[in-house]
């Protein structure tokens, strides 16, 4: 291990530059916050995991044995980081006419194609968020007497319980956090939910029975859980978007001092990681269209040796063949623009006979740029930019 030069982090929860001490000598224990398998990824989403890479690999070459989680979320993931409203992974299932499961298989291939493409390392493993729904149910029973309140919406906890809520966003303001929607009985404004009951009269293809009704696991809890459950608490670094700086990370880092009973926030490892690391958004200053970027990599399977032919909005936009292992990918010739798009394809056999089309698939593309940063503060990150949305 080369210690000759140490290797120094920006923390964002201390906003300052540290050399790496790691929690388990000559181990590098890495957390990286995955996508929500709704919709193919944009380039500013897939900044985030080549800054990961990047630091995994730097990790690396300093000698340490670097263990990387990066999860997959398949489900609990609301529209605007909302506590109620729709899914993304239902909503899109019924927007593409297929079910939620068929939608994060799809999407979930799609982004370790790009992975690929990006020549990004494999991480030590993937945690996919649907396989540790009953941890996360035990997980909430063991926080929800001191820390959490139950509503008929669900399970919320209660963020003035833990000390320094909200001091890696730097928002102490008692309007709470900007991208929590308000729900009736909430004792503060930045309380969330922990676990969403399914509505009086309403079916999810996604849901779990639980001490606290029929539902689904709140977002925010996946995290903690799977941190936990694969790198134990305290473990190194934990990564993602500067997204989730402000609302997903203070509310995993709640989660984390409840579980631990730890205390206030000066000392990081009450936070569940030593260091927290944020790449900022990818933000495009010169092309006139954003959508110039928006080609994403149609995946699949099919006959070995057959020729598949894309077609957006009924309109021949690709082909390729299927390779020994049976499978393609197939990038459009053409970005396509924002808005709702009809993909089909259709197989030519090594005869040169084609079959018939197959059902349409409906994708979305959305280019909308993030705001740009209006103070130099918005653009403090321990690397420069990715946008993670992660939302995804």
């Amino acid at each position: 291990m080369t210690d000759a030069m140490p290797l120094k982090l920006f923390n964002s929860l201390t906003r300052q530059l540290e050399a790496f001490q790691p929690v388990h000598p000559g181990e590098a224990r890495v957390y990286t916050c995955g996508p929500t398998v709704y919709n193919f990824q944009h380039i500013g989403n897939m900044r985030a995991y080549v800054f990961a890479d990047t630091l995994g690999r730097a990790l690396s070459f300093k000698g340490y044995q670097l263990r990387h989680i990066i999860n997959i979320t398949d489900v609990g993931h609301l529209t605007s980081d909302a506590d109620a409203g729709d899914d993304k992974m239902e909503k899109a299932a019924a927007q593409q006419g297929r079910t939620a499961w068929d939608i994060a298989r799809f999407y979930t291939d799609a982004y370790w194609a790009d992975i690929e493409r990006l020549n990004i390392r494999q991480p030590y493993q993937w945690s996919i968020a649907t396989d540790y729904v009953p941890r996360m149910i035990d997980f909430a029973k063991s926080i929800a007497d001191q820390h959490c309140y139950e509503l008929p919406s669900g399970l919320y906890f209660d963020t003035s319980t833990v000390a320094d809520y909200g001091r890696l966003a730097r928002t102490t303001t008692e309007d709470g956090e900007g991208r929590i929607d308000s729900v009736d009985g909430k004792r503060q404004a930045a309380d969330f939910a922990i676990w969403r009951k399914t509505p009086d009269g309403e079916t999810r293809q996604m849901e779990w029975d639980s001490p606290w009704g029929r539902g689904a696991p709140g977002w925010h809890l996946e995290c903690s859980v799977m941190s936990e459950a694969l790198l134990g608490l305290p473990f190194d670094i934990h990564t993602g978007g500067i997204d989730h700086r402000e609302i997903h990370h203070p509310n995993e880092i709640a989660q984390n001092q409840a579980f631990t009973n730890c205390g206030t926030l000066s000392c990081s490892e009450n936070s569940g990681a030593r260091i927290w690391m944020h790449n900022n958004f990818l933000i495009d200053r010169g092309a006139d269209d954003i959508t110039a970027i928006k080609t994403p990599t149609f995946i699949g399977t099919g006959t070995p040796g057959d020729r598949i032919r894309l077609y957006v909005d009924g309109v021949l936009a690709g082909s390729g063949l299927v390779d020994a292992n049976g499978t393609y990918s197939i990038t459009p010739s053409s970005p396509l623009a924002d808005g709702l798009h009809s993909i089909t394809t259709g197989a030519t056999d090594a005869a040169g006979l084609s079959g018939p089309l197959s059902a349409p698939l409906s994708v979305t593309i959305d280019s909308t740029p993030p705001a740009t940063p209006t103070s130099p503060a918005d653009l403090v990150s321990s690397s420069d930019t990715g946008r993670s949305d992660t939302d995804n």
